[in-house]
């Protein structure tokens, strides 16, 4: 009943599933939630609908405590990185900055705090590169 939770679209139902989840985890092992609690969010993070990209991001925060914390700052956040430097979406791009400052701040981590700046100046860069192509298209475009 849960998994089919978290094919629906909208967003409080899906996270309304990750709180029912959270009361589940603190029943199980740290392994479980790790081998299928987080394939289940991986899973989720790819998905076309942004809704529930938006909403595994949102059930990582919520269930952050129960992660080991080298697993939480390695996969975990690389995964959120991933998905904010390449998703077209720009509240999924926001989310994962939200994310990501959450359990910078929950890991109090001064290593995982800089590779979070890097990876939001490289998106800032990104930004603007293309917002600059935009522009020269336009210009162009208006000029032809």
């Amino acid at each position: 009943l849960i998994i089919r939770l978290f094919t629906d679209n909208a967003a409080d139902i899906i996270e309304g599933a990750w709180k029912i989840i959270e009361t589940i985890i603190t029943k199980v092992s740290r392994q479980y939630l790790k081998d299928e609690v987080w394939d289940l969010q991986k899973e989720k993070l790819k998905s076309k609908n942004y809704i529930q990209r938006i909403s595994s991001m949102n059930s990582i925060n919520y269930l952050k405590k129960y992660y080991e914390k080298d697993f939480l700052k390695g996969p975990v956040t690389d995964e959120i990185i991933n998905l904010g430097n390449t998703d077209k979406v720009p509240n999924v791009k926001f989310c994962s900055f939200k994310v990501l400052k959450e359990i910078v701040l929950f890991l109090n981590d001064s290593a995982l705090k800089n590779k979070v700046k890097k990876r939001k100046s490289a998106s800032s860069n990104t930004k603007q590169r293309l917002t600059s192509t935009k522009q020269s298209v336009i210009v162009n475009h208006t000029l032809a």
